[in-house]
């Protein structure tokens, strides 16, 4: 009791042997940092370094290591000694730039800088920063991987334009044969014709000699017909197969589309459509049913 009664009544005096005492406090801090580092660093206790933590100065490893880390961090620093052990530990493994910004505390929606907040808020904050740091990669990261693919795209592009204009550039191929004898040559597209009319004619005959036969022989008529009936769907499975032989969607043709003009691009849609209205016929044809 006489021990308080000799105390200042005086608030700002009591506040200026506080801000003592704290600083003879936080000062002691880094003093003992200081120490454990030399010790540990020159290897003062000969491999006993968690030995000699436990038994000479009562202190774990883990504790003095903490005593490093702020001496280390603030090796000549004197604007925390009003700060204690676990302030001091939570602001040594914030990052230097980060310690003298002024920090909007998540929980609370102050500001204020490190060294005047709490425990509490300084790992508030802390754990904002590394969240922020973390989106900060990802993004870095996307955009790395968006420049990436844009550089691909642009090499597709530039070899897509080349190996069109090579071949725009090329020269129609001459192709000289000896002629031994003068031949006439019949296009395809009358060959195609003349075999038709051959199928036509077969057909015809093949009915003309049902019809003179008996009724029960009327049997001969459906063969003949079925015989006519595939043969037509036979060549039409010959001419799809010859357009798909010689339209085939080559990579080349992909980037050739890729890079057409908007108009080019309207004529080949309307083609598109053509065909698929073409396939939906076929489908009807086959099943005898509409296809939606």
């Amino acid at each position: 009791m006489n021990e308080i009664m000799n105390l200042s009544t005086d608030i700002n005096v009591i506040t200026a042997e506080i801000k003592s005492y704290q600083q003879i406090a936080g000062q002691s801090i880094f003093e003992i940092g200081k120490r454990l580092k030399h010790v540990k660093e020159n290897d003062l206790a000969h491999g006993q370094w968690s030995k000699w933590c436990e038994e000479e100065i009562d202190m774990n490893r883990t504790q003095a290591d903490k005593f490093i880390i702020i001496a280390k961090e603030f090796p000549n620093e004197c604007t925390y000694t009003h700060l204690g052990f676990r302030a001091l530990y939570e602001i040594a493994t914030i990052e230097p730039e980060q310690r003298k910004k002024v920090h909007t505390i998540p929980s609370t929606g102050e500001e204020k800088t490190v060294d005047a907040m709490t425990v509490r808020e300084v790992r508030e904050v802390k754990k904002a920063l590394k969240e922020k740091d973390k989106l900060l990669r990802q993004a870095q990261e996307k955009a790395k991987l968006a420049q990436q693919e844009a550089t691909q795209a642009r090499k597709s592009e530039q070899l897509t334009r080349k190996q069109l204009e090579e071949i725009e550039q090329q020269e129609p191929q001459i192709v000289e044969r000896e002629v031994v004898k003068e031949v006439e040559i019949v296009p395809d597209n009358l060959l195609s014709e003349i075999d038709k009319l051959k199928d036509e004619a077969s057909f015809y005959k093949q009915k003309a000699d049902a019809l003179s036969k008996d009724v029960d022989d009327i049997q001969l008529e459906e063969s003949s017909m079925n015989y006519i009936a595939n043969k037509n769907v036979h060549n039409l499975i010959a001419y799809m197969d010859g357009f798909l032989r010689d339209a085939v969607v080559s990579s080349l043709m992909r980037g050739s589309i890729a890079t057409a003009s908007d108009a080019t691009k309207e004529l080949l849609d309307s083609r598109v459509e053509a065909f698929q209205e073409f396939l939906n016929d076929l489908k009807i044809a086959k099943t005898g049913r509409k296809i939606n």
